[in-house]
């Protein structure tokens, strides 16, 4: 047997029926493997990175926080922590991921003076904090003067039902079918 021959076999090994024994089977079985594992190779670390995040989720929600707000405000406080080490913290220690959680919470901006909204007409816009000085230089030099309002839950539902009213109003005429018009006209 030819040393390409064993070398197939060699890694055709624990496979079940002929693709262990038959040389032409045993090549084509071990090249599709070959394929899998690249790609399963690259598959792991995102599997990996989604468990990772998983494990954060659970360990944030027991502190009062979801992680997309967890990670916005660890990365404003400047705390430079990866997804896997605060996976690790939060499954193994426990106490050390709450005194991470509870110095995010300290540090990262309060959740009810994160946004502005801006209004013009039926148009809206949320602004994070940091960026009030930057965006009002830019409403001072445009047109149409934009008003800065904080929304509460009744004046949100007041506005959304506005911006529903004018859209049911102004709402575009529907392309007329071209079949009905020859029904109209065929009978």
């Amino acid at each position: 047997m030819r040393s390409k021959s064993k070398k197939v076999l060699k890694l055709a090994k624990g496979y079940r029926g002929r693709a262990k024994n038959c040389v032409s089977i045993a090549t084509r079985r071990v090249q599709k493997g070959l394929q899998y594992s690249y790609k399963h190779r690259k598959e792991k670390k995102r599997d990996f990175r989604s468990h990772w995040i998983q494990s954060v989720n659970a360990g944030v929600r027991e502190h009062g926080l979801n992680y997309s707000r967890f990670v916005h405000q660890l990365q404003l406080s400047g705390i430079d922590l990866n997804r896997k080490s605060l996976s690790a913290l939060a499954q193994t220690e426990p106490f050390s991921f709450q005194a991470v959680v509870e110095l995010v919470k300290q540090n990262g901006p309060q959740l009810e003076d994160t946004k502005k909204v801006y209004r013009t007409g039926m148009q809206y816009m949320a602004v994070p904090r940091n960026h009030f000085s930057e965006l009002e230089q830019q409403l001072q030099n445009a047109s149409e003067p934009f008003e800065p309002t904080t929304l509460t839950g009744d004046e949100a539902e007041k506005w959304i039902q506005e911006a529903k009213e004018w859209g049911e109003k102004n709402k575009p005429e529907e392309p007329k079918d071209q079949f009905d018009d020859y029904l109209k006209r065929n009978p």
